[in-house]
């Protein structure tokens, strides 16, 4: 889905390098909602018993606000704001058949980006790529907390304890922007948001805090597809290539010529003297 989305990008940006220029970068907001999917399917053992873990697909929303790097007409400074949910399963692989204990799951996104808008439109559409550092906080619900606090974290311990955690990742993606009036346009957004594994506030392996462990590293992608509203505010006036220069036959061009046949007709080289100069 990636891949097609990015050959679909590339076709849509050569398409509008060949559209008529447009308006000036303008500043945004933006608020989109849609799907996220974790990538991060786990197989892994719990006192020598066989356990794999992944993420539901779930849904979330993003609130944002772009203004232009120093007057550009093609790259933004983005801030925004995400929050998703998704639920952590864990799957024990010795029973038959497989059970599997869900865990609540939200991820609270603040991230800070560079955009690069197409230079051009067409048909009122802008392309545009982002990316940039993020930082995100996975955070069991309290009803997740609740359950580990009854039923342990698979067969680590009967009892476990479930906790926040911060990490720092990147996101890259773009997506498409749809002008339907001066200030108001329609949104499609695409972004992989790469960061380190949750692993919902417990250790790698047992502690003298926390029997409960979960021996698990790495790198989860989250795939984020979203839609929503945009308002344009500030800018937005013709760049300089739009401007229509003077027309042949233009007033201009006639007031040229009208100033130089006034300057012609008072060359004193060609002015007449007066009679009375004359016999004076």
């Amino acid at each position: 889905m990636t891949k097609q989305f990015v050959k679909g990008f590339m076709v849509t940006v050569a398409l509008c390098l060949g559209a008529t220029v447009g308006r000036a970068q303008t500043s945004l907001v933006y608020v989109t909602g849609g799907g996220t999917a974790i990538r991060d399917a786990r197989a892994f053992q719990l006192n020598f018993i066989d356990f794999t873990s992944q993420f539901a697909s779930g849904g979330g929303g993003n609130l944002g606000i772009e203004v232009p790097l120093k007057k550009s007409k093609i790259f933004g400074l983005e801030f925004s704001y995400g929050l998703n949910q998704n639920n952590f399963e864990l799957t024990d692989q010795n029973t038959n058949p497989t059970t599997t204990v869900a865990y609540g799951l939200r991820d609270n996104r603040f991230s800070g980006d560079i955009v690069l808008h197409s230079p051009a439109t067409f048909r009122n559409i802008r392309p545009y790529f982002v990316a940039g550092p993020e930082y995100d906080r996975y955070s069991p619900t309290s009803a997740a907390v609740s359950l580990a606090a009854r039923v342990g974290f698979g067969a680590s311990a009967p009892v476990a304890k479930l906790s926040s955690e911060g990490d720092w990742g990147v996101n890259i993606g773009g997506g498409l922007d749809y002008k339907v009036t001066e200030k108001w346009g329609v949104r499609i957004d695409v972004r992989d948001h790469l960061t380190s594994s949750p692993t919902l506030g417990l250790p790698y392996g047992p502690t003298s805090t926390s029997p409960a462990y979960f021996p698990v590293s790495g790198k989860a992608s989250s795939i984020a597809y979203t839609i929503g509203i945009v308002y344009h505010f500030g800018g937005g006036k013709a760049s300089s290539a739009e401007t229509k220069s003077p027309q042949p036959g233009s007033s201009g061009q006639a007031a040229s010529a009208k100033e130089k046949s006034s300057a012609k007709e008072k060359s004193p080289a060609q002015e007449k003297p007066s009679p009375s100069s004359v016999f004076n």
